[in-house]
């Protein structure tokens, strides 16, 4: 199958509504083309020669909105810059739901743990669709929601894949233990016969256990409530700058509301996070406690006789 990389072209109009004497904003979705060049000059090039095809002039051009990767925003080769060079009139603006959703991805990575968490959700997402027979044993305790992938591209990729787990945390652990149950009988069938796909029967066995037992921890659990929480709030901010008909003050005002529900959720929602934390908790049957962790730290060094001293750290230049 060819991999084709493809450039979608949306233009944004400024109409006269003769009815109601007002300008209105349209937009115009043109279609799909493929990009064979995918730097700066060569997508600058696509863009003006499909421009030409529907009899645009360039030089009517007053904005220009892309995502933040190089090849589109660069100041000197990027197609902004490119297309900036024919009519200067056409201002830059960053996509603001790509800024956005920039930030919420560098916010899931800025520390191990999320990171950690992260990958436990894309994990059970990849166990249950590698295997038709597992994504059937999950759907048949599913009623509303499925799985869906973690993606760092989409800006709802996130919140679409904690919300299966969020209201059915109970029944994807069901699910887990079924696939696990089932493994064990298949694999003392087979052993009674040829044996054969004992060590997948292993391997599934081991990663839904593991699974399992990620999705009993209490540190998961709050984990997965505070980033539903936030990432819901942060959601909406994204579906309203997408409005044709949304102007600065709304989308400054919206930001603002985020900024304040953050603010407010820091000093006061560890509570009400730990609050539902404890029904999912209970409804798995585990008690509502941070287990204790061990620190990772380098091992110390192993005295092999009883006169070796601790080399003593120099405190002054006198001892260099």
């Amino acid at each position: 199958m060819k991999r084709v990389e493809q450039l979608s072209v949306v233009l944004r109009a400024l109409i006269l509504n003769e009815t109601l004497s007002r300008f209105e904003i349209q937009e115009y979705f043109m279609g799909f083309f493929e990009a064979t060049d995918q730097t700066g000059q060569g997508l600058a090039d696509e863009i003006i020669d499909q421009l030409q095809k529907l009899d645009l002039d360039i030089t009517n051009i007053r904005g220009q909105g892309y995502d933040n990767g190089a090849n589109m925003k660069g100041v000197k080769r990027g197609v902004q810059a490119r297309i900036s060079q024919k009519n200067s009139r056409a201002a830059f603006i960053p996509c603001a739901c790509d800024s956005l959703n920039l930030v919420i991805n560098d916010a899931a990575s800025c520390s191990c743990e999320i990171t950690g968490f992260f990958g436990i959700i894309q994990k059970i997402y990849v166990f249950f669709s590698s295997s038709p027979k597992r994504w059937s044993v999950l759907s048949s305790h599913l009623s509303n929601l499925t799985l869906k992938p973690l993606s760092t591209t989409r800006r709802s990729g996130r919140i679409d894949a904690l919300k299966p787990l969020r209201y059915q945390l109970g029944d994807i652990y069901n699910a887990l233990l079924d696939i696990v149950e089932n493994s064990n009988t298949d694999s003392e069938t087979r052993n009674k016969g040829t044996g054969e796909n004992s060590n997948t029967d292993s391997e599934t066995r081991n990663k839904g256990t593991g699974l399992a037992k990620n999705l009993k921890n209490y540190k998961f659990i709050c984990s997965l409530i505070m980033w539903y929480e936030v990432l819901f709030q942060v959601n909406k901010v994204p579906l309203n700058l997408q409005s044709p008909n949304v102007n600065l003050p709304e989308c400054a005002n919206l930001l603002d509301q985020v900024i304040k529900y953050l603010q407010s959720y820091r000093a006061e929602g560890f509570q009400k996070m730990q609050a539902s934390a404890k029904e999912l908790a209970d409804d798995l049957e585990i008690i509502a406690e941070f287990e204790r962790e061990e620190v990772i730290r380098r091992r110390r060094k192993k005295r092999q006789f009883q006169y070796e001293s601790v080399d003593e750290v120099p405190q002054n230049s006198m001892n260099l």
